[in-house]
């Protein structure tokens, strides 16, 4: 295009670069969505943004990681709650022999069958690596920690907030100390006629017995006497269970508010920074729309300015 140096012309230019510079950043915002997409653009929003979607990530992390707590929990209530419906059916087994003198070994092979399940339960019931029902040998119950949350100190350090379980209690299996099990363990009941007796449920061959204790099977010699006790050891074993539903529900709540505050804590960091960094598309579109007609405008006024400086050219030859 052929400017000529005259000032009508020259303030022409001025206003159609300037124009030009308004619409290419405007047309940067509606490509990006933000306002503010660089440090220029405004430092402390800049700053703010950057420092809270990293506390964001930070938060997507710890609910990953409570993510795989909650599987670990869930596998584990799932298997004590299936392990207290099969011992339920075994102490209405052994009612069952009560009133069935006659029938007693069929009856144990029915409670042998439900104690296979038992096993299969404790030996399912594990996630990533984690099974908190069985313990092998050599192992005993311990405090696991779960991670339930990531915060930054007075010196903007991070810091990993734990929620911690013990597992005693919780066990159903051991093959290390059978007392550590709920079902290896050894129950010492005294029924209605003073008999005194000491039960387990499994018999997995632990390296230490529960002592004195006879694994709980029927047969045509066992005594009512004996049945009861045996009936009284299954309530004990329930009692346990039902116990460790309890603290393992407990933890499962915990886990369960600890990701949603941190779901609602991400949608107001989003919020926040999106308040700060983001733009109005609706508006910088129509922005967009009435730069691009003002630039068209100006250099219409330059053609013009141009046009006319070259007309009193003319008049002086």
């Amino acid at each position: 295009m052929d400017v000529s140096l005259n000032s009508t012309a020259r303030s022409a230019l001025t206003l159609l670069s300037g124009g030009h510079a308004n619409y290419d950043k405007t047309l940067n915002k509606v490509a990006t969505g933000k306002d503010v997409d660089k440090a220029s653009d405004n430092a402390a929003f800049w700053a703010i943004s950057k420092m809270m979607n990293s506390t964001s990530l930070s938060n997507s992390a710890v609910q990953d990681a409570i993510g795989f707590s909650q599987a670990i929990t869930d596998v584990t209530a799932m298997g004590i709650s299936a392990a207290s419906d099969i011992v339920t059916e075994i102490r209405s087994k052994l009612v069952l022999a009560v009133s069935l003198p006659g029938g007693r070994d069929a009856v144990n092979t029915e409670i042998s069958q439900l104690k296979e399940q038992l096993k299969s339960i404790a030996d399912a019931s594990g996630f990533g690596g984690e099974n908190w029902l069985k313990l092998g040998a050599g192992e005993q119950p311990s405090t696991k920690e779960l991670v339930s949350s990531v915060i930054t100190d007075a010196g903007g350090n991070p810091v990993v907030n734990t929620m911690d379980v013990n597992t005693t209690g919780v066990v159903l299996v051991s093959e290390n100390q059978a007392n550590d099990g709920l079902l290896t363990s050894g129950y010492t009941v005294t029924t209605p006629t003073g008999g005194i007796y000491t039960y387990n449920l499994l018999d997995v061959g632990s390296v230490s017995q529960a002592p004195g204790s006879v694994e709980i099977e029927v047969s045509e010699a066992t005594s009512v006497d004996e049945i009861a006790g045996m009936i009284e050891a299954t309530d004990a074993i329930l009692s346990g269970l039902t116990n460790a539903g309890v603290k393992i529900g407990a933890t499962q709540s915990g886990l369960t508010a600890q990701n949603e505050f941190l779901n609602d804590l991400n949608d107001a960091i989003t919020r926040g920074v999106g308040s700060l960094v983001d733009t109005d598309l609706e508006e910088q579109s129509a922005n967009l729309a009435a730069q691009g007609v003002q630039a068209k405008l100006q250099t219409q006024m330059l053609n013009i300015a141009n046009a006319n400086s070259g007309a009193w050219a003319q008049l002086f030859r």
